[in-house]
């Protein structure tokens, strides 16, 4: 019955009505008794396959760090590095994050600056391995304080420059693939959460010393892992 008063609803309905309320509202005229739920005849409409969408296919996601084959089987560690900017703190001044989390340790460091530039990056390539062991992978987005200028097709940026001494080696994420950078990008939005938007701050060093460690080793305060 289900399906004919779907069939008739469909061809005859004024208002092209022939969904689920629809048949129900239909059954649940007077005279008609043992009307069905609406889940029941959610349930006998799928049954017959009369939906006129399809079911969406949810498919696994792809391991972490898929690409390096080392790194998804867990043999091997990456660093993610990325900078948070657009920060304005009492007296218009601005201020940048970089902020880093390893992709399997969960290990954080965070450098709160009046201005990210390429030197504070290859001093954090050195203090945050050295506090916490060297990784076999660094990886960084596109920007130029990573990637290094372009005006000269032949040279390589000061930070793969530092990897290569290193023994690092430096990964760079597609354009516009936010996946490669979930890890780090989930850092920096709790990064906000936990120390921008918690507390007033009137300086830069009272930002520094609000900064909040949220990683999984338990800590409830951030403070800078280095401070230089």
């Amino acid at each position: 019955m289900v399906e004919s008063v779907r069939s008739g609803n469909s061809q005859h309905s004024v208002a092209r009505e022939f969904g689920t309320l629809a048949i129900h509202g239909h059954l649940g005229e007077p005279g008609l008794a043992n009307v069905p739920s609406i889940r029941t005849i959610n349930r006998i409409l799928a049954r017959h396959g009369v939906f006129d969408g399809r079911r969406r296919v949810r498919r696994p996601n792809p391991p972490q760090a898929w690409y390096p084959p080392d790194i998804a089987s867990g043999k091997a560690e990456l660093d993610q590095y990325d900078t948070v900017s657009g920060l304005i703190i009492e007296g218009g001044i601005e201020v940048e994050v970089l902020n880093a989390i390893s992709l399997h340790g969960s290990l954080i460091a965070s450098w709160p600056r009046s201005g990210i530039k390429a030197s504070i990056v290859r001093d954090a390539l050195v203090e945050h391995p050295r506090a916490f062991g060297c990784p076999d992978y660094a990886q960084f987005d596109n920007d130029n304080r990573f990637q290094g200028p372009h005006n000269h097709p032949d040279a390589i940026g000061s930070i793969i420059s530092l990897c290569l001494s290193l023994n690092v080696t430096p990964v760079f994420v597609a354009p516009r693939e936010t996946g490669f950078q979930a890890a780090i990008a989930s850092l920096n939005n709790r990064w906000q959460q936990k120390v921008w938007e918690r507390r007033h701050h009137e300086t830069l060093e009272a930002l520094r010393g609000s900064s909040w460690d949220v990683a999984a080793r338990g800590q409830s305060e951030f403070r800078p892992v280095h401070q230089f």
